[in-house]
């Protein structure tokens, strides 16, 4: 380094450390980048109670790996923020007229509702969560309510604002650009529409007219506190529901929806019993099956509504540790495998899950333990049949529990009379016969047993 640039970095290293020293930061180690900004490895804060008068931050960061901390100040600006931190960024109980200047990455903002706009200058900020402390002694400036009322959606709209322009630098809010955003609960996405998952999981139930009148005379409407429609086209079977721990485990209350309920009320406004107890369901009412509610809509529109809009489950982090589960075993790491299943089970109990549960743990990974788990934790959401291909179990474990009686005669008699019995060649779905007929001689070798 020459004497020249050497004097400068110096020169520029004293006036940053006068002014951490000056400032009363508290502050982590740190390097000087060519532009004057500064990357701080670890945390960064300033001391409130002798800096309540700062206004502006007295000098520039670039990336901070922990915590920023600069609230309880006067900042009207966050001009010299980091541009990216990777712990909590805390801005809250100052006096911003916007959050110009806010990082572009953190893992978590926290800020409060006494502040002009959330004007970002069209920037999108990926925060993975936003905490939002509401001042009460604002709660009448409009904007500020907005700001509450919201709260949960923060995180998504600092992601995609730019997109949607929803604040205005003039201090206003796009209301429509806000609620596309969003994307009210029971709406129909945009360009888009429902599915009939939650019908077609629906337990069934056929309700009988009780008297003349079709209004008076209907005693429940069927909603989702009763199950649905009638109509249920996909349902669990015995094997599945012998897996829980029906008192203990917290996924087969959330899961499915009881079966045989003990007691009605008559919900339908018209009726003249409005309210009062319905004394002998089963006059009225028959239920044939307990069933899953992973895609019942509760926020549908209409009443009479069948399609959902609850978003469908494609994956989950639940899958992902499963599969690592199952990768460590065949690699020999068990003891890791077994962190990863029980993180799931813990989950399921209502538990921790990063800290150890003798009283649910597996002690050892078997196969069988492996798919039962997995069949608790992702029932209907369409990968069980690809698990037990890709095991070679699929007609095995097809063949033993598809049945759904509920006595051995009941699936004595399902085995012998089932339309659909499992055949080998199931493995494999047909290939259409106008692809077959392309192949010409080639086609022969597929569709065996179809």
């Amino acid at each position: 380094m020459d004497d020249f640039i050497w004097d400068q970095f110096s020169i520029r290293k004293n006036m940053i450390e006068r002014v951490i020293r000056d400032y009363w930061i508290s502050i982590d180690d740190y390097q000087i980048n060519e532009d004057g900004s500064i990357d701080v490895d670890g945390d960064v804060k300033f001391t409130e109670t002798t800096m309540r008068f700062l206004t502006e931050l007295p000098m520039r960061f670039n990336k901070v790996t922990g915590a920023f901390d600069c609230s309880g100040l006067s900042l009207k600006t966050l001009r010299g923020s980091p541009n990216e931190v990777g712990g909590t960024f805390n801005c809250s109980y100052n006096q911003l007229i916007s959050l110009e200047y806010l990082p572009e990455k953190a893992d978590c903002l926290v800020l409060d509702n006494n502040i002009s706009t959330l004007f970002t200058n069209g920037s999108n900020c990926n925060f993975n969560k936003v905490v939002l402390i509401d001042i009460a002694n604002i709660s009448e400036n409009v904007l500020s309510d907005k700001i509450v009322r919201n709260s949960k959606f923060l995180n998504i709209i600092f992601k995609y604002q730019n997109y949607y322009d929803v604040w205005k630098n003039n201090e206003t809010m796009d209301e429509q650009a806000f609620e596309s955003l969003i994307n009210v609960e029971g709406d129909d996405l945009a360009g888009g529409g429902g599915f009939w998952l939650g019908s077609v999981f629906n337990q069934r139930i056929y309700e009988k007219q009780s008297g003349a009148d079709a209004v008076a005379g209907n005693e429940v409407i069927l909603g989702g506190e009763y199950g649905g429609q009638a109509l249920g086209w996909f349902y669990p079977n015995n094997y599945l529901k012998s897996l829980y721990d029906k008192v203990n485990d917290k996924r087969f209350i959330t899961y499915y929806w009881p079966e045989n309920h003990t007691s009605y009320v008559v919900n339908n406004p018209q009726h003249p019993r409005f309210g009062q107890p319905i004394t002998t369901p089963e006059d009225n009412y028959r239920r044939y099956h307990w069933s899953l509610k992973k895609y019942a809509d509760f926020n549908t529109k209409l009443p009479n509504q069948d399609e959902s809009f609850k978003n469908y489950i494609f994956y989950r982090f639940a899958e992902t540790l499963l599969l690592a589960s199952e990768a460590h075993h065949n690699l020999g790491n068990n003891d890791i495998a077994l962190e990863y299943i029980n993180k799931v089970r813990r989950r399921g109990y209502g538990l921790n899950p990063n800290s150890a549960a003798p009283a649910v743990d597996f002690t050892t990974w078997t196969l069988n333990t492996y798919l039962e788990e997995s069949a608790r934790e992702l029932a209907f959401e369409n990968n069980r049949w690809f698990l037990l291909k890709r095991l070679g179990l699929l007609g095995e474990r097809v063949t033993l529990y598809y049945r759904n009686g509920d006595t051995a005669a009941a699936e004595a008699n399902d085995a012998v009379n089932s339309q659909t019995p499992w055949q080998p060649h199931y493995v494999n779905c047909p290939i259409p016969q106008s692809q077959i007929d392309i192949m010409g001689e080639s086609g022969s070798q597929f569709n065996i047993g179809y």
